[in-house]
């Protein structure tokens, strides 16, 4: 960055954006996407852009050579590096038990119901000596609940809406209080202890918008990393490539096999066009 702008110099506005081969953004503004749904091509086309595709991430060389073939979709190189290692569920799920924090090891799956069932196991196997709980349910396929103080959790969605806690969207967290919902306190409370803020969240509150976090969807890892990252399923080549480039050194891949990776990373993903596309 300081030598882009030796060269350019300090009179010109820069936006900068997300790694254009992983998932594209999320977004509510339809009217918006109509006219332009992929704002990185838009760039692309129409202005001066800065690649920058150093792995700052990955420490192990060898991994971060498998994560930089997968990026290029060169699925035949992957096939010799022999890096690709399988873990079983059971050795992932007592891995992830004694390193509970997303920093350290990251469980990953595409489907909110494959992410919803691990939670659910940790939920059995964390929670069954706590004295106040929040049950875990399924809710239009998502694992919804499920509090228990010490929990690892993280936030659904940003909150626009309201606008009176302010948390953002894959805020990670600890609960680190709870009220039962009671007579006296109806609404009960859940405390959540952030790296920026501590919330206090309603209890009907924080099952709209508070997720367990011992497994996430490849949407809601995007921009985080862990030590060693497990991969449970991918589908196209966004998610795929989402997926590898998690890890700072360690990489998994459970019920997933070499040929289900490179399957994905060879199935393009559906990006949204730009108007301007339609006009040439």
């Amino acid at each position: 960055l300081v030598t882009l702008l030796k060269y350019i110099g300090n009179d010109y506005r820069f936006i900068f954006l997300g790694d254009d081969r992983q998932l594209p953004p999320v977004s509510q503004d339809e009217d918006a996407l109509e006219v332009c749904g992929n704002v990185m091509k838009l760039l692309i086309d129409y202005g001066s852009h800065f690649d920058f595709q150093a792995n700052l991430r990955c420490r192990d060389e060898r991994v971060r050579m498998f994560i930089a073939q997968c990026r290029l979709g060169n699925t035949g190189y992957l096939r010799q590096l022999n890096v690709f290692r399988q873990s079983s569920v059971d050795d992932m799920i007592a891995y992830k038990l004694k390193h509970p924090s997303v920093d350290e090891c990251m469980i990953i799956a595409y489907r909110n119901a494959t992410v919803g069932r691990i939670n659910e196991k940790f939920f059995n196997a964390l929670s069954r000596n706590s004295q106040k709980v929040i049950p875990f349910e399924c809710k239009n396929g998502c694992g919804r609940g499920g509090f228990f103080i010490g929990a690892e959790v993280v936030f659904y969605r940003n909150d626009d809406q309201y606008q009176k806690y302010g948390y953002t969207n894959s805020e990670f967290g600890r609960i680190v209080g709870l009220d039962i919902p009671c007579e006296k306190n109806p609404n009960g409370k859940v405390i959540v202890q952030t790296e920026e803020k501590t919330y206090e969240l309603p209890v009907w509150r924080a099952k709209e918008d508070l997720l367990l976090a011992y497994a996430l969807t490849i949407h809601k890892a995007q921009g985080s990393g862990a030590d060693r990252v497990y991969v449970l399923e991918a589908t196209d080549y966004s998610l795929a490539y989402t997926a590898v480039s998690r890890t700072k050194g360690e990489l998994y891949f459970t019920g997933m096999t070499l040929d289900d990776l490179c399957e994905a990373l060879e199935t393009p993903t559906e990006v949204r066009r730009n108007i301007t596309d339609f006009q040439r």
